[in-house]
């Protein structure tokens, strides 16, 4: 177990350093995220178990929240996110920050979404995908509000 989520940091960390599978326009960041498919109660057996010997470890937190997004569990997921984000050393920040996005989305609060994702495309103003969402965000709240 132990191997595996070495592993899986290793991995996060690499593709924090790495940007594209091609190329990007000049002055513009990529981003690559590596996905990993295993069974789902392993998985989480093994995640939990992992976190048990090494709590600081932002990846594991970041691939328990995730699952804990495919099961429908957004309020966890949240939790998960925001705990990974806590730690002292975080290695892929960028992503849990993505995630801990897309939970508040699922969840409904839209507000706490935008908010956000505000300040991620600040951070990461290269991310094109998350300023097209950061802009459908903001256009969703804005005609919920006409619609009041």
């Amino acid at each position: 177990m132990k191997t595996l989520l070495n592993k899986l940091e290793a991995v996060a960390q690499a593709g924090k350093d790495y940007q594209t599978f091609t190329k990007t326009a000049e002055g513009t960041k990529g981003s690559v995220k590596f996905i990993f498919r295993t069974e789902a109660v392993k998985a989480e057996e093994c995640i939990n178990a992992y976190i048990e010997v090494n709590p600081e470890s932002s990846v594991a937190y970041n691939q328990r929240g995730k699952k804990k997004m495919e099961e429908g569990n957004y309020e966890e997921a949240i939790s998960e996110f925001l705990n990974g984000l806590e730690l002292e050393q975080v290695i892929d920040e960028q992503e849990l920050r993505s995630n801990l996005i897309a939970a508040y989305e699922y969840s409904g609060d839209f507000e706490k979404a935008k908010e956000l994702m505000g300040e991620y495309v600040e951070d990461y103003p290269g991310d094109a995908a998350a300023a097209r969402e950061y802009l459908f965000l903001g256009k969703n709240r804005n005609e919920e509000q006409d619609t009041k």
